[in-house]
């Protein structure tokens, strides 16, 4: 099938998904029924990237200790084709 290309070379079905792209899902982490952390899963476009982030954040104690693990990614990507 023919793919319609919007300007720049981005296919319409791409760019109309860019431009409704923003989300921001949360979610709960859990250990044996026991809550944890939390998690955020973002994404959203920025002029001509789309930014992927991920931040999770974990609390834990086994023996007495207690431990905070937190971790951060962030990925951006052209919405043009190379």
């Amino acid at each position: 099938p023919a793919v319609v290309r919007a300007r720049g070379g981005v296919p319409d079905a791409v760019a109309r998904a860019l431009a409704t792209t923003a989300r921001d899902d949360w979610y709960g982490l859990y250990m044996v029924d026991r809550k944890i952390g939390h998690a955020r899963h973002r994404v959203q476009s920025d002029g001509d990237m789309v930014v992927v982030e991920a931040d999770a954040e974990l609390l834990t104690s086994a023996a007495g200790q207690s431990s905070r693990l937190r971790i951060r990614e962030s990925r951006h990507y052209r919405n043009q084709p190379p």
